[in-house]
């Protein structure tokens, strides 16, 4: 008699691992794992199909942007503001805290679990100046980014 085993795959664990493989690719696909002049073209570029053709879609409690990429396998994403935590927070003794970030998803839904990439917030200026300052983009995009996306009543932390 011979006894064979019986391999059971936990659906959470093949979940996560593709969405880790995802978001692999997706750090290839902005060039995060090239160099950073590459990392902050592809940046550019996408903040600027976001920021111009992007549609503004409320997520809850701030709005995001729906873009179409077509380099992106997927062809769509989602960009939203994480505005962080400070390490202060709390009565109980102090917190790590969490940097301000632009969060980037798979798909058209703020809310999906499916998160690609965070960007902190530091280059997320400096990419957003450099396209104002070359004329690329205009002040009434900026304002998307810089007060319709942060949550109301929340101070980024970064």
């Amino acid at each position: 008699m011979s006894t064979a085993t019986l391999e059971v795959r936990d659906p959470w664990t093949e979940l996560n691992h593709r969405i880790e493989q995802l978001a692999a690719r997706f750090e290839v696909h902005i060039g995060y794992t090239r160099s950073d002049p590459a990392y902050e073209q592809s940046l550019e570029r996408l903040l600027e199909m976001a920021l111009r053709d992007g549609k503004m879609v409320y997520n809850g409690e701030a709005n995001s942007i729906v873009v179409e990429d077509e380099t992106w396998e997927n062809r769509v994403l989602c960009l939203s503001v994480d505005p962080g935590r400070s390490s202060k927070l709390g009565h109980f003794g102090s917190y790590g805290g969490r940097e301000a970030s632009l969060i980037i998803r798979n798909g058209p839904h703020p809310n999906n679990v499916w998160m690609l990439f965070k960007v902190k917030w530091p280059m997320v200026i400096k990419v957003s100046n450099a396209l104002t300052k070359s004329g690329r983009l205009c002040r009434d995009d900026a304002y998307k980014l810089f007060v319709y996306m942060i949550p109301r009543g929340a101070h980024l932390a970064y």
